[in-house]
């Protein structure tokens, strides 16, 4: 863990659930400029996420993140939003996204062994700014893998189906 209030923080080989069952990551990164936020501006230079292993899984029904939901979890009390709200809070400030970025993620999903399916070397990154009246975002999505290992699986074992590409 490497924190700093004003420029932002990193984390190195990061998990969450036992052993990094549910989701792990070579490294998370949030690096903004406080600083900037004195002048009216809030400027994220980096937000990102390299290498992250995300794995959902089920067992009988019970799903692998759901101990992690039950954390911190209180009962609050629901007041419906006021008729002329749109449930968006304005933005006030001007606010620059230098870069978002995924970078290779892996995904497995398996439902009780029955539906499997994996993605492997899936990539995001993005740019953008916006204020109160306007946003411009650049998107870029790419997926990458090995050319001899399908990237993409999905298997059904109940009706015998299964598919593989790259």
């Amino acid at each position: 863990l490497n924190f700093s209030f004003l420029r932002g923080l990193e984390l190195s080989q990061f998990n969450v659930g036992k052993g990094g069952n549910f989701f792990y990551a070579k490294s998370v990164v949030l690096d903004y400029d406080l600083t900037k936020l004195l002048q009216g501006k809030f400027i994220l230079n980096e937000a990102a996420i390299d290498y992250p292993d995300i794995k959902l899984i089920s067992q009988n029904g019970i799903w692998n993140f759901q101990p992690l939901l039950e954390l911190g979890k209180t009962p609050k009390k629901q007041t419906p939003p006021s008729k002329g709200s749109s449930g968006l809070p304005p933005i006030p400030i001007a606010a620059v996204l230098n870069e978002l970025r995924i970078k290779n993620l892996r995904l497995l999903l398996n439902q009780d062994n029955d539906l499997v399916a994996r993605l492997n070397g899936l990539s995001v990154k993005a740019t953008g700014n916006f204020n109160l009246d306007k946003i411009r975002a650049d998107l870029s999505v790419s997926i990458d893998a090995p050319k001899d290992q399908p990237n993409l699986e999905f298997s059904q074992f109940s009706s015998k189906t299964e598919v593989k590409t790259n």
